[in-house]
């Protein structure tokens, strides 16, 4: 009668290249379970994993709730600029003045208003320049109501405004200056009584909306507003004895209220080892110093094959996978300033296309040496992942592509450099028969 001998074995499926342990050992190791039999822990080999970085398509930032100005600089993905563009409309309504006399009002000055929301990528101890242009054209939505990333829209080169200073430490908002052209421009509407100043479609015509813009030294440095910035021309009416400042105000809205304002995210990578990187066109870890790369905002993300995962029951046709785990290392050395690393990273099964065919419960998610801060890895549950792929008749590239979380993705432009050393870790169990 042939007796059946349970064997436990874990793989570890490196991404640097094919595992080369062409190797058997014998074990004593819990033998007195199984009679008088040894068992065999082997290591399978000419199993490869494969890491690319992937440029995704563009994705919605419009209405986000952060805006995104600044720049980004680095040897490995060149630079990252983020701008927010946006309508501003009267938000001071003819019940509360917005027509003035002109004979009792002094003009003072004009500020645009923006709140910080505490996000900040890179150096935010070095001085910035803020800057504020006019857009010379409408800020038009595309045809399914949205504006994305690459999204692009002229503007006036001559800023309307600027500040130089340093994010931190900073107060709660900045104020920008802005020429008092554009201010007595604004005014002399409400001197007029235009009506202008109370049809949306007539003001977006004469001020179609302005671009915010930063820059300031390497390796730069992106900021977060909160959307809700207000650009104020103040004045002082000799009927109003009160010190409390008195401004005619505009904030974004559109006709449903709801605002039209998005961050356009922009990256060169022309003196890069990405410099040829399109949607259709990945480019592999061993062209890119062995390392892969996450970047939200420019849409950067990271795909892994496991080309010959079916080889795993080639020779058990009866072999059981019981667990499996996907391990990505970030890399630590060279990582932005100020910057933790994401407590989670989305991940999915996708085809040749790069269309998603697998939905995973959770992403991978980020464990930190709390002693030390040496021992930092991503860790994500994908049993069932291999599990469906092993059952699949046809052998295939499996493919799981990595990235920000689509709220870090839409509202961010943090970084992750992944070490290519990707594993994925599976235990199975094998029934041999003698």
């Amino acid at each position: 009668m042939k007796k059946k001998i349970v064997l436990f074995k874990t793989v570890a499926l490196s991404a640097v290249a094919t595992l080369l342990c062409n190797c058997s050992e014998t074990s004593t190791i819990g033998s007195e379970f199984f009679s008088d039999n040894r068992f065999n822990v082997a290591v399978i080999d000419t199993v490869s994993v494969r890491s690319y970085t992937v440029l995704a398509d563009s994705f919605v930032t419009s209405n986000a709730p952060r805006m995104l100005v600044g720049t980004s600089k680095s040897d490995n993905l060149g630079v990252l600029s983020a701008k927010t563009f946006l309508q501003l409309f009267p938000a001071t309504s003819v019940a509360d003045s917005i027509y003035l006399e002109r004979t009792r009002v002094t003009y003072l000055g004009t500020q645009l208003i923006l709140r910080y929301d505490n996000y900040s990528y890179n150096d935010t101890t070095v001085e910035n320049t803020i800057r504020v242009h006019r857009v010379t054209e409408r800020i038009d939505e595309n045809d399914d109501g949205s504006l994305y990333n690459t999204s692009k829209f002229a503007f006036n080169q001559i800023p309307i405004g600027q500040l130089n200073f340093k994010p931190r430490p900073h107060a709660d908002s900045l104020a920008i200056p802005i020429d008092d052209a554009v201010g007595s421009s604004l005014i002399d509407l409400s001197f007029a009584e235009s009506d202008i100043l109370t049809d949306e479609k007539k003001f977006e015509q004469f001020f179609h909306g302005i671009v915010i813009t930063l820059e300031g030294g390497q390796p730069g440095t992106v900021l977060g507003f909160s959307p809700n910035p207000e650009l104020r021309v103040y004045y002082k009416d000799k009927a109003n004895d009160a010190d409390a400042d008195t401004y005619l105000s505009f904030k974004v809205k559109s006709r449903s209220n709801a605002g039209i304002y998005f961050n356009q995210v922009l990256a060169d990578r022309t003196m890069t080892k990405l410099r040829n990187l399109t949607r259709n066109l990945p480019i592999e870890s061993t062209i890119t110093n062995n390392e892969v790369y996450l970047q939200g905002g420019a849409g950067l993300v990271s795909l892994i094959e496991v080309p010959h995962l079916q080889l795993l029951t080639t020779n058990n046709p009866d072999l059981i996978i019981t667990e499996a785990s996907l391990v990505v290392k970030p890399i630590l050395k060279g990582a932005a300033m100020n910057t933790d690393f994401p407590a989670e990273l989305a991940i999915a099964g996708v085809d040749r296309k790069l269309t998603r065919t697998y939905t995973f419960k959770s992403g991978l998610v980020l464990y930190e040496d709390p002693y030390l801060g040496r021992d930092v890895f991503y860790h994500a549950d994908v049993t069932a992942y291999v599990q469906a792929q092993l059952g699949k008749t046809t052998e295939e590239r499996n493919r799981i592509l990595i990235s920000l979380t689509q709220s870090d993705q839409r509202q961010t432009v943090s970084t992750v450099r992944l070490d290519s050393e990707i594993m994925l870790l599976v235990k199975y169990i094998t029934v041999n028969e003698y």
